[in-house]
Protein backbone atom coordinates (compact mmCIF):
# COMPACT_ATOMS: atom_id res chain seq x y z
CA UNK A 1 0.00 0.00 0.00
CA UNK A 2 1.24 3.25 -1.16
CA UNK A 3 2.70 5.48 2.07
CA UNK A 4 0.79 8.78 0.57
CA UNK A 5 1.76 10.71 3.75
CA UNK A 6 5.61 9.91 2.94
CA UNK A 7 5.09 11.36 -0.23
CA UNK A 8 3.11 14.36 1.09
CA UNK A 9 6.02 14.98 3.16
CA UNK A 10 8.65 14.67 1.01
CA UNK A 11 7.20 17.42 -1.29
CA UNK A 12 6.35 19.64 1.64
CA UNK A 13 9.75 19.84 1.89
CA UNK A 14 10.02 20.49 -1.79
CA UNK A 15 12.49 17.47 -2.23
CA UNK A 16 12.78 14.67 -5.00
CA UNK A 17 12.79 10.99 -4.38
CA UNK A 18 16.77 11.15 -5.15
CA UNK A 19 17.42 13.74 -2.57
CA UNK A 20 15.96 12.35 -0.38
CA UNK A 21 17.83 8.76 -0.76
CA UNK A 22 20.89 10.75 -1.79
CA UNK A 23 20.85 12.10 1.92
CA UNK A 24 19.93 8.82 3.67
CA UNK A 25 22.90 6.79 1.92
CA UNK A 26 20.09 4.39 0.02
CA UNK A 27 19.37 4.16 -4.43
CA UNK A 28 16.67 6.42 -5.34
CA UNK A 29 14.74 3.23 -6.35
CA UNK A 30 15.10 2.16 -2.83
CA UNK A 31 13.71 5.27 -1.80
CA UNK A 32 10.94 5.14 -3.94
CA UNK A 33 10.00 1.40 -3.07
CA UNK A 34 9.94 2.68 0.76
CA UNK A 35 7.02 5.34 -1.09
CA UNK A 36 5.46 2.60 -2.74
CA UNK A 37 5.05 0.59 0.56
CA UNK A 38 6.91 -2.37 -1.67
CA UNK A 39 9.77 -2.39 1.34
CA UNK A 40 10.28 -0.96 4.90
CA UNK A 41 13.11 0.66 5.98
CA UNK A 42 15.09 -0.21 8.85
CA UNK A 43 14.75 1.25 11.84
CA UNK A 44 18.08 3.09 11.86
CA UNK A 45 16.66 4.16 7.74
CA UNK A 46 13.49 5.21 9.44
CA UNK A 47 15.36 7.53 11.85
CA UNK A 48 17.39 9.33 8.98
CA UNK A 49 13.93 9.73 6.98
CA UNK A 50 11.97 10.96 10.00
CA UNK A 51 14.89 13.45 10.61
CA UNK A 52 14.67 14.93 7.10
CA UNK A 53 10.94 15.15 6.40
CA UNK A 54 10.04 15.31 10.12
CA UNK A 55 7.94 12.04 10.35
CA UNK A 56 7.74 9.75 12.99
CA UNK A 57 9.94 6.73 12.51
CA UNK A 58 7.02 4.85 13.99
CA UNK A 59 4.63 5.54 11.08
CA UNK A 60 6.79 2.68 9.11
CA UNK A 61 6.42 0.36 11.11
CA UNK A 62 2.09 0.76 12.13
CA UNK A 63 -0.44 -1.48 10.56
Amino acid sequence: MKRVWLVEARKQKDMSQAKVAHAIGVAPVTYGRYEAGDRTPSPDIATAIGAILNVPREKFFWP
